[in-house]
């Protein structure tokens, strides 16, 4: 379909953009990104979130997390399994999804703290904490099944 735009009908926005981090604290999100992707080292994956902040004065921010789903270090899966199994439960989810398309849309508090600045980066955001919307308290761990059977990432 030809949308029948000229060259001199673009815009420039030349509009300050915000990239400093938000402060530390909780804040009310949506997760609006969600997708599987290998590690640099390429010997683990990982969730990519994306967390878009509604309903405060950072409303329209947007917020980046990792969750590691495979590690060679049985230590990190296990981190990530209980990441991931937080985040389900503040968004209201009665199990893992099987699927990362099943995130999107969830709507969370997210703890937020800032990480320093490095030689390489400035400083950015991480988060460290999931809760529901409606503020709730520290969700119980989740229950482990009875037939052992694997995560739905599980190698």
């Amino acid at each position: 379909m030809d949308l029948e735009f000229d060259n001199w009908d673009l815009v420039q926005d030349d509009s300050p953009k915000e990239f400093t981090p938000l402060p530390d604290g909780w804040y009310d999100a949506r997760i609006m990104g969600s997708e599987i992707k290998t590690t640099k080292a390429g010997n683990g994956r990982y969730i990519s979130l994306r967390y878009d902040v509604i309903g405060s004065e950072y409303a329209g921010r947007v917020v980046f997390g990792n969750v590691t789903i495979n590690n060679p270090s049985a230590a990190a899966e296990g981190i990530g399994r209980k990441q991931l199994s937080q985040i389900a439960m503040a968004g209201g989810m009665t199990s893992l999804p099987r699927d990362t398309d099943e995130l999107i849309g969830l709507n969370i508090k997210i703890k937020v703290t800032i990480r320093a600045a490095t030689e390489q980066w400035g400083a950015s955001n991480d988060v460290r904490d999931w809760k529901p919307l409606s503020g709730g308290s520290d969700m119980p761990p989740p229950e482990k099944k009875a037939n052992g059977s694997a995560a739905p990432w599980a190698k």
